[in-house]
């Protein structure tokens, strides 16, 4: 396996990991929005507190993973050149686009479902940023299956 090839599995990995983490953070803040309504009890509430701490702790790791992976490559001119050809440019732009678009789609649905249930300022926002983030990284992760 080349040293390019172990990038290219590592920047998977990390991806992979980050919205791992941060998809559990970002519902657990929404359940937390959620469980007054809901009416359940301190155990389930605890829980989750957990549940987003622990996504929270993962999403950080892998943030910082993504950090000096990058300073990494940018360290190494010839596996930057390989990690960064023209193929994976254009899938960033698409999976980039697609995120924004996502995002865009929930605001638009938040609005339209207003009346249905008044949301707060914070679920729409949370909601957005989840949407709109595993959006883009999972449709990256799915155009550069190679």
């Amino acid at each position: 396996m080349t040293k390019a090839e172990r990038f290219e599995r590592a920047r998977r990995r990390m991806l992979l990991g980050f919205a791992v983490g941060f998809g559990t953070w970002m519902v657990a803040r929404l359940v937390r929005e959620l469980l007054p309504a809901l009416d359940t009890g301190p155990v389930v509430a605890f829980a989750v507190l957990v549940g987003g701490i622990a996504g929270w702790l993962v999403f950080a790791v892998y943030l910082v993973w993504i950090l000096r992976f990058t300073v990494t490559v940018h360290r190494d001119p010839a596996v930057e050149e390989i990690l960064n050809d023209e193929l994976v440019v254009e899938n960033r732009r698409k999976a980039l686009a697609f995120g924004f678009g996502a995002a865009m789609a929930t605001q638009a649905a938040l609005i339209l479902f207003d009346w249905l249930r008044p949301a707060s300022a914070t679920l729409g926002a949370n909601l957005t940023m989840l949407v709109g983030a595993l959006s883009a990284v999972g449709t990256f992760l799915v155009l550069d299956r190679g």
